[in-house]
Parts: structure tokens; C-alpha cells; sequence
């Protein structure tokens, strides 16, 4: 196949339609445009349903990414392939595609994002992120009637509707919840089980308000928490080995009628929530310099980390069906938890360390960890502060602040230099 070795960019795509309704064909009615762009409304919805409702997402086949060198620098190849974004929506990419970092990093919005980061420095570690998401265009235009006089922006319209892609780079990674959830998910069981006691809850009678923690701390631990979350619900919970596995099986009822619908791309045909057509295909790390023209570029490709650690892939039902399944099953993610209240034994989480949720009734302070033998620059960790108490963290520090200190509810992304400090991001962060 061919290449267009082009920047990625985006295309204008069209919306038409409510699709909760379908059209009550009668006899005798009289059918207009929005009568079949409603009926074709309907359908592509209850599709697009059927996947991400039933199947989930990620690269269903090809899209394989690789690293070349070209007369205008590195440059990331993408072939040809399909992908089911986190709103159902099926995306195929034709034919192989290429795009040129440096003309990326020179684009004016890139270039004023880098100087801020870098702020006044000439070397700027950076990850980004190449995405794949799903659009439309209006194609195949024709000849329509109407008035006399008319400009020639009138005399014609577009016939069809064609689908179409988005590859493009990106400094934050698509949204993917539900995928984030099951890691968490399997991680909180992971660590209750390891924290079976003999003189834990061992009926299941008493699950109830076992049950309400575990959502609380799932929740708080994903950052979707609609509000403060009470530091007692941050508390373990303790069971006996006798009882554990039907706690399991309690949570997961919990997983399916309460949790995984908080966590959807979009529940149901519910149109409260902006569709996410985007899905992950890998992050690019490197460091960027700027030159003194001054325009900021790429390394050379052996510089540049190529991590596809977490893209989504989807395995057909063939393959699942077959006698290959359980050795084409990913292995565990390895996602560590952390929770912290007024009464936690200890306020110096241990690395490794994925996601650390943090709730108190009074101010806390944290000591991030620095120095051990696995730690790498570049590490990262997710901060969610489920509080509104200021929460203090050392070793670690934003552009404004050193040590970071948050009085605000929010999620937080914490990068290792790899010497002695974490950076802080702003994820998201409850508004005043």
C-alpha cells in the first residue's frame, strides 16, 4: 500500500439525528430528509451500541506502528488497519500512514505549549501520544434546486456521507475508562484478598457496608467520585478466606449494575456525554531541544521510546473461541493501589505505586517515594485527591509550588525525574 507521508490532521465531521427514536413507517406518509437521516440515526447508534456495550474497544487488527527516519527527521508509520472506539464506533484506516514528528512539534499551538513547559530551558522531556479516532465528511457533491440568483455556494450539495479517520498526536491520551477501571478492579481483589484475616468479616450478611467501601474506594481511585468522599470509606476491608469468594461474586454484580455504568464511554442512548471516538495506539517519549531558529525537534529514532504497554487490543470471537484463547490473554496489569485517611498507619507510599487515593477529615502531607533501585525517570503515577482539606506532598513539586500542595478535589499526574523529585500535572481539578 501506499504511504502519504503527511502531518496528521483533523477532518470537520457531521452529526445528524436522535438516536433513541426510529421512524414508524405508515402508509401514506409522506417522508422528508429528516425522516431518513433519523431512521439511519437509529441504526448506527444501536450498532455502535452493540459494540461497545458488548464487546468493548481497542485495535481490532493491522495498525501496527513503527519508527522511521526520513529527509525531514523521525517519523511514526502506522499501517493499514481497524479499531472499535470507546463510543462503538468502528474505524478503518485504508491504507498506511505516516506522520513526521518535527512538523508536528513546529505547528504554532505545539511550539507555545513546549515553551511553556520548558519554561525558558532548551531541552524538554516529553511523552505524546499517537491517537486514532473516528470522523465523517460530506462528499460527492450534486446539483440541487432552488431560487434563481442564487451564489455559488448554493448551487451544490454533498450526496454522501463518507467515514473517515483522525491520526493525530496529542499530549494528553483518550479517554479510556472502563479499561482503567478493570485494572483497578482487579487490583482492589488482588489486595483484599492479600489482606485476608482470620478475624475479618466472614458472613455474607454483613457485606453491605463491605460493599459500599469497596465501590467508594474503586471510585475515588478512578477520580469519578461525584463529590467529597468520606475518609472512612478509605478504610480496608478485611475478610475471611471462607468468605472472600462470595464476596467476589457480590462484587461482581456490583461491577455490572453500578459501577461499570458510571465508567462507559456513553450508557445506554444516553447523549448527556460528548461520544469518545478516540482510541490509544501508543505513547512516543523522548527528549525535544530547541534550536535557535527557535523551533523545537525530535532525536534521532534509537533516542525515542516506542511504548504500546497501554494500548487496548481486542481479540476476535474466533479467536477467543478457540483452543489458542488462554494463551492470547494479556497478562495482569500491574496496577498497584494506594489509600490514604486520617488513620493510615503510615504516610509514605511504597514503590511500586500506581494509583494513590488520598481523603482526610484534616490535613495530610505525603512522602513520595525517591531513590529506590526500581525506580526509572520517567515513572508516573496517578494522584487522586478525593478531598477538599489541603493535601501536601514532598518530593514533589508543580511549576507554581515546591513542596505541591492542593487544597482542591482533583486528579494528578506525578512524573520521576529520576533523581529526587516527582512533577505534578493537573488532570482535572474541581473548580472554585
Amino acid at each position: 500500500m501506499g504511504c502519504a507521508c503527511t502531518t496528521f490532521s483533523p477532518i470537520l465531521g457531521v452529526a445528524q439525528g436522535d438516536p433513541s427514536r426510529h421512524v414508524n413507517f405508515v402508509t401514506g406518509m409522506v417522508l422528508g430528509v429528516d425522516d431518513y437521516a433519523q431512521e439511519f440515526a437509529y441504526h448506527a447508534e444501536r450498532a455502535k451500541r452493540i459494540v461497545r456495550e458488548f464487546l468493548g474497544y481497542g485495535t481490532v487488527s493491522g495498525l501496527a506502528i513503527s519508527l522511521e527516519d526520513s529527509a525531514d527527521g523521525p517519523r511514526v508509520r502506522v499501517a493499514a488497519g481497524s479499531a472499535a472506539a470507546p463510543s462503538g464506533q468502528l474505524i478503518c484506516v485504508g491504507r498506511d500512514q505516516c506522520g513526521e514528528i518535527d512538523a508536528w512539534l513546529k505547528r504554532p499551538e505545539v511550539k507555545a505549549e513546549l515553551d511553556a513547559r520548558a519554561d525558558g530551558a532548551n531541552a524538554l522531556d516529553l511523552s505524546i501520544y499517537l491517537t486514532l479516532c473516528y470522523t465523517d465528511c460530506a462528499v460527492d457533491a450534486v446539483p440541487i434546486p432552488g431560487e434563481p440568483c442564487r451564489s455559488p455556494d448554493n448551487l451544490m450539495a454533498p450526496s454522501r456521507v463518507a467515514d473517515d479517520y483522525i491520526l493525530a498526536f496529542a499530549f494528553d491520551p483518550p479517554r479510556q475508562t472502563e479499561l482503567d477501571a478493570l485494572s483497578v478492579f482487579d487490583a482492589w481483589l488482588a489486595d483484599t484478598e492479600a489482606a485476608i484475616n482470620a478475624g475479618g468479616e466472614n458472613s455474607p450478611a454483613n457485606f453491605g457496608p463491605l460493599l459500599a467501601r469497596a465501590k467508594a474506594q474503586i471510585i475515588a481511585a478512578l477520580g469519578i467520585a461525584p463529590g467529597p468522599v468520606d475518609p472512612g470509606d478509605l478504610a480496608p476491608v478485611v475478610l475471611t478466606a471462607a468468605a472472600f469468594p462470595a464476596f467476589v461474586l457480590a462484587m461482581r454484580k456490583a461491577w455490572i449494575t453500578v459501577l461499570r455504568p458510571l465508567v462507559l464511554a456513553q450508557s445506554g442512548g444516553s447523549l448527556d456525554l460528548p461520544a469518545n471516538d478516540c482510541v490509544l495506539l501508543g505513547e512516543l517519549r523522548f527528549e525535544a531541544t530547541r534550536g535557535i531558529v527557535p523551533d523545537w525537534a525530535a532525536p534521532l529514532i534509537a533516542d525515542i521510546i516506542l511504548d504500546e504497554d497501554a494500548r487496548p487490543f481486542m481479540l476476535s470471537a474466533m479467536a477467543t473461541q478457540s483452543s489458542l484463547a488462554p494463551r492470547l490473554a494479556p497478562p495482569p496489569d500491574p496496577v498497584t493501589l494506594a489509600f490514604y485517611n486520617d488513620a493510615s498507619p503510615d504516610f509514605k507510599p511504597k514503590w511500586p505505586v500506581s494509583v494513590i487515593a488520598a481523603a482526610g477529615a484534616a490535613d495530610m502531607t505525603l512522602v513520595m517515594p525517591v531513590g529506590d533501585a526500581s525506580q526509572a525517570k520517567g515513572d508516573t503515577l496517578t494522584l487522586q485527591h478525593a478531598s477538599a482539606n489541603k493535601l501536601t506532598l514532598t518530593n514533589a513539586k508543580s511549576k507554581d509550588a515546591d513542596p505541591f500542595v492542593s487544597t482542591k478535589r482533583g486528579s494528578y499526574r506525578l512524573t520521576y525525574n529520576g533523581i529526587d523529585s516527582w512533577s505534578v500535572a493537573v488532570l482535572t481539578e474541581e473548580q472554585p
